[in-house]
């Protein structure tokens, strides 16, 4: 109880400390998130900005941070290993923090690697084979993009006045693999493996918006442009489709959830793709708040089930846990677009500025396929746990206590109130133009789409799907499933292709690089047992993978276009 003193005030006055110093050591710079600003200074300054992409990015950091460390007193209390655990998130939540005020290449790094390096330990958090396994994919396919990012940094040290479509390319391939993003998306649902507080941070407001973050503030939109945009917006589009089809037939709810991240990024990339980032900015914000409170519901429901994450079995009941419940209906009811919430005010944003302002069919097609998933994993989040046996109860409600309470209660306003706040501005921004909602035919379109989900969504939940479809659609690398009917008839290739479905295609490479490097090498690798002496060799390892990759991968991609 005493810890729990010390332990608010503290978290509360370093937050504090950081937006304080922000603040006065800024100079206040406004620009308009329709009239992108783009480009990064070049040279070794260290210049920090505040912008309105910077409030919007600190603000959602702060906020949900802060209900996310309360949310992790309380859910890892008794962890043995509850300082390295704090200290970790601390500076995972500093980068980002860091990475939202920087306007120079020099702090940008820093924030940047520090996000990558303290997400990769996190995910390492268990030691076990599942978590060296996914911490290696998500290292490997975060390290591709570090390579593209900081080529465009060394580019603006050197000659700022270089060729602009191949730095723009570069810097939308790093926001690309950061953003988990086709084909890089793999690496987001295998993030799982770290603890449910930091689910909650990364799929809200930290590693998956870095990508997001360094495109608002440093792409730039033009019409020479116009080639690499459509590109963008076909990754986006695959991205959705790709998670649309596994958050509907994933058993997992933690990674439903995290699939569910991918439908929603998307839908923002797109509209950075279009140079519109104003709406994309209110979803991510109001976004942010409705995911960190689903995580926190899943983390109660996981221990209540006495650790179980399969949705067909988790103890969850209103009756029973009453606030966890409400908070989990007021962010899926949020996200499907319920009138009047902080989701249906970002996503009527987005389809009126879209179909204003654009007349393209395939970001159309984006948005009305992002409300169709949104509804169809809502629905099965939902109804499933009600629907299911539930485990044995562990824990009693947590919203009866303080550090609890607090979170879910931060999470749930956000839901409700943020978009009705946000979506006003959007006439002072644009230059206090006449505010305008969609038609309502295009109205009509969404709502028949939302209850052709929500049929779909049911008739899943009720068992009417075969489970060779749920076996497929579950994995977001479809491509395996297939190849392994045309194949069964080898069973060495068979073997393979199985091998491939189960873990991913980075996850299979990643589990023979491990054999062969264990094999080759006396150093232990930990497996079972968490272990402090493995754990550092473990981490110099994936240090000198990363310092080796950013030497000599930029260095090469340099010379090559430099040519």
């Amino acid at each position: 109880m005493k810890s729990d003193k010390k332990f608010f005030p503290s978290m509360m006055g370093i937050f504090c400390f950081l937006l304080l110093g922000a603040l006065m050591a800024t100079d206040t710079q406004l620009h308009s998130f329709d009239k992108p600003h783009g480009g990064v200074p070049h040279g070794g300054s260290w210049v920090v900005l505040l912008d309105e992409v910077s409030f919007v990015f600190l603000f959602m950091v702060l906020m949900v941070s802060l209900s996310v460390f309360s949310y992790s007193r309380g859910y890892m209390s008794g962890d043995r290993m509850w300082n390295k655990f704090i200290v970790l998130l601390f500076m995972f939540a500093f980068s980002m923090i860091l990475l939202s005020l920087s306007a120079s290449p020099m702090l940008s790094i820093l924030g940047w690697d520090g996000l990558g390096l303290s997400s990769v330990g996190l995910i390492f958090y268990y030691c076990g084979w599942v978590g060296f396994r996914n911490g290696m994919v998500t290292f490997f396919c975060n390290r591709v993009g570090d390579v593209f990012f900081m080529a465009v940094i060394l580019v603006f040290f050197v000659s700022p006045t270089w060729d602009p479509i191949a730095l723009m390319m570069f810097l939308v391939l790093s926001g690309v693999t950061k953003s988990a993003q086709f084909p890089f998306h793999i690496w987001l649902p295998m993030a799982m493996a770290a603890p449910t507080p930091v689910s909650s941070l990364v799929h809200s407001s930290t590693l998956v918006t870095a990508g997001i973050l360094i495109m608002v503030r440093y792409l730039h939109t033009s019409e020479d442009l116009s080639l690499l945009m459509k590109g963008l917006v076909f990754l986006s589009t695959m991205t959705l489709i790709l998670s649309g089809i596994s958050s509907s037939a994933e058993q997992d709810v933690k990674k439903v959830i995290a699939l569910s991240t991918l439908v929603h990024l998307s839908m923002i990339m797109i509209f950075i793709s279009l140079g519109d980032y104003f709406p994309a900015m209110v979803h991510l914000l109001c976004h942010a708040f409705m995911k960190s409170g689903l995580f926190m519901v899943a983390g109660w429901q996981i221990h209540n089930s006495s650790g179980s994450q399969d949705l067909r079995g988790l103890a969850s009941h209103p009756v029973s846990s009453p606030t966890p419940w409400a908070v989990m209906s007021t962010s899926l009811l949020s996200m499907v677009g319920l009138p009047f919430m902080s989701g249906f005010c970002s996503k009527e944003l987005m389809l009126s500025s879209l179909i204003e302002d654009s007349h393209l069919s395939v970001p159309v097609l984006g948005i009305y396929l992002g409300v169709f998933f949104s509804m169809m994993y809502s629905t099965r989040l939902f109804f499933l746990p009600l629907s299911s046996v539930p485990g044995v109860l562990t824990m009693q409600d947590w919203g009866s206590e303080f550090r609890m309470f607090f979170p879910l209660t931060l999470s749930s306003l956000g839901s409700v109130v943020l978009g009705s706040i946000l979506y006003p501005l959007s006439q002072r921004v644009e230059e206090m133009q006449e505010s305008h909602f969609t038609m309502m035919s295009q109205k009509g379109v969404v709502l028949v789409v939302s209850l052709l989900a929500l049929f779909f969504a049911l008739l899943l939940n009720m068992g009417v799907a075969k489970k060779k479809i749920s076996y497929s659609f579950s994995k977001m690398n479809l491509v395996p499933y297939v190849c392994s009917v045309m194949t069964s008839s080898s069973r060495p290739t068979s073997s393979w292709v199985h091998a491939l479905d189960k873990e991913g295609f980075t996850g299979f490479l990643v589990k023979k690089g491990y054999l062969i490097f264990k094999s080759m090498s006396l150093m232990s690798i930990p497996i079972a047992e968490s272990s402090k002496p493995q754990f550092i060799k473990l981490f110099l390892i994936c240090l000198m993978i990363h310092t080796i990759m950013y030497m000599y991968g930029s260095k090469i991609i340099y010379k090559w276009w430099s040519k």
